[in-house]
């Protein structure tokens, strides 16, 4: 190891050169590199959210997400729905079947 060392002491020139290589290929790398501030992904995933403000989760569960699951029970191209009540929120996500539109369903 220290062979390796006293090497690139000596050799002043090879050292310089040596790092000036690997910081030009840490600037290519970085160039070429492909960069996405917000990356699209396709989902297959719906969620509808409601706000029922005062209400406790039993009473948004029955006025508020037992009708939305009615309403879209019966759509074509639904694979599972899912839903959660909380106080004052209910939250409805649709898992969408391969080959459907999440957008037009």
């Amino acid at each position: 190891m220290s062979n390796i060392v006293k090497w690139f002491v000596n050799n002043p020139v090879a050292t310089n050169l040596i790092m000036l290589i690997i910081l030009a290929g840490g600037v290519i790398g970085y160039i070429n590199v492909g960069k996405i501030a917000f990356p699209t992904f396709a989902t297959n995933t719906i969620n509808i959210y409601v706000s029922y403000l005062g209400a406790g989760p039993r009473e948004v569960e029955e006025r508020v997400l037992v009708r939305v699951e009615e309403a879209i029970f019966d759509l074509q191209g639904i694979k599972k729905i899912y839903s959660r009540a909380t106080e004052g929120l209910g939250r409805v996500s649709v898992e969408v079947q391969d080959g459907y539109d999440p957008d037009k369903l």
